[in-house]
């Protein structure tokens, strides 16, 4: 009787483990999905309320920062598709242009932003890249 509990009992850990993972990964192809299909409008708006929220922006300061975000998605996007090479020979150039328009954002935003409002911001995205991917945590090094 005993062996017949656990065997039960490892088949229903076993089942519920793998439906688990099954799900997650669902779960995460839909929210890529649904990530691509964003335009950089959608995807503008939604980080620009992200930021209002957590940063405590007036609408002036919502107005322009949601400009500056539509302006750096539409740039990225352009580079993206420059840079668009299935076999990874482009990923350098691709990354120096992307360091640049990264690097005119942020100059942007800091005439956005107060200081102590930017400085929130820099925490904020050290701490995001920080619990992001090892691969992303190695480049960002």
């Amino acid at each position: 009787m005993k062996k017949v509990l656990i065997a039960l009992a490892v088949g229903f850990f076993t089942v519920s483990a793998s439906y688990a993972q099954t799900n997650n990964q669902v779960n995460t192809e839909q929210q890529t999905l649904k990530r691509e299909r964003a335009t950089p409008e959608q995807r503008a708006l939604r980080q620009t309320k992200m930021m209002s929220k957590s940063l405590d922006l007036t609408a002036e300061q919502e107005a322009q920062l949601q400009t500056l975000n539509l302006k750096r998605l539409n740039e990225m996007q352009g580079l993206r598709g420059k840079f668009n090479s299935t076999d990874g020979s482009q990923n350098n150039g691709f990354r120096k242009e992307a360091k640049v328009l990264r690097d005119n954002y942020e100059t942007q935003l800091k005439s956005i932003l107060t200081t102590e409002q930017f400085t929130k911001y820099q925490t904020q995205r050290k701490e995001m890249r920080e619990h992001g991917s090892p691969k992303m945590r190695e480049r960002n090094s």
